[in-house]
């Protein structure tokens, strides 16, 4: 990932972290995603094929990450895209809103939605955010709803919110937005990108307790995401170090009051812990 210098401080071998040596974190989550059967592209036996043949570098060499350890830690990191990933049933909502980025593909997942008949009423709540500020001047809900529109939604049918700066910023300024015009929805579906969909819900429920909910996202596996939805603006590692990052909120923020609590199971906090050793580490906050 990154040069050299990530590898400076990384455990030597033997070295635990908090639930082990790293080949037996490495082991332990490889046996349970093989086990388990997610609703979205499921990790194939043979992508943890390497792990008897893994061990880590010695101290003071300079493995590179992840092009050099790129088996073991994609594992890894598609261990947190599950977990991120929500899988709720969908419901007949009375209004859908998208929670803007720099993904536009989720604007897309919001007017098919729309066009399939799950809301009548389509909202888009985002001004300029921690990484479209440094790549774009104008609102991410203007650029979104454009796109919606550009695909058929009627006009008549968005509202949009561009104030906002962050997740909890979209739910009070959209609550703000529908009181001022008299709109009390009582169902919503929330739409996100794959690996904010259990953050975005955490916040939501948190915001705003007394209205039903569910959340979706554009629907693609983990590989098709960083193949397809990576850019020059937003490289794969910066797409693994912003999962990673979310991680990190989902375990802070309930006890700063900013989302609800959402258990965290250890073999995903483990993947956590050596993706950061690993250098993925530039959209974490401080604890």
């Amino acid at each position: 990932m990154l040069n050299d210098n990530a590898t400076k401080g990384r455990p030597r071998e033997g070295r635990p972290y908090r639930f082990g040596t790293l080949p037996s974190i490495i082991k332990r989550i490889c046996r349970t995603t093989k086990s388990q059967e997610p609703a979205r592209n499921p990790v194939s036996v043979s992508s943890c094929e390497f792990v008897d043949r893994f061990s880590p570098p010695n101290e003071g060499s300079t493995r590179k990450a992840p092009e050099s350890m790129g088996n073991h830690l994609h594992v890894l990191a598609e261990k947190i895209w599950h977990y991120h990933l929500m899988n709720h049933q969908l419901f007949k909502a009375d209004v859908i809103l998208v929670l803007c980025s720099h993904d536009t593909r989720v604007a897309e997942r919001g007017a098919e939605l729309f066009h399939q008949g799950w809301a009548p009423l389509l909202i888009f709540s985002g001004g300029l955010g921690t990484l479209t500020k440094n790549i774009w001047t104008e609102p991410e809900a203007d650029q979104f709803a454009r796109v919606a529109i550009g695909l058929g939604v009627p006009k008549n049918k968005i509202l949009i919110e561009n104030r906002s700066s962050n997740t909890g910023q979209n739910i009070l300024f959209t609550r703000e937005l529908l009181a001022a015009k008299e709109i009390d929805p009582q169902k919503f579906i929330l739409v996100q990108k794959p690996y904010m969909e259990r953050r975005s819900f955490a916040t939501f429920k948190k915001l705003w307790p007394k209205k039903d909910v569910v959340v979706t996202s554009p629907q693609v596996s983990f590989d098709e995401y960083l193949d397809h939805y990576a850019s020059k603006d937003l490289s794969r590692d910066e797409v693994i170090s912003i999962m990673v990052g979310d991680l990190q909120r989902i375990k802070l923020y309930p006890d700063r009051g900013y989302q609800i609590y959402q258990e965290i199971p250890d073999d995903v906090w483990a993947a956590y812990e050596v993706l950061v050793q690993a250098g993925y580490n530039h959209r974490l906050v401080r604890a």
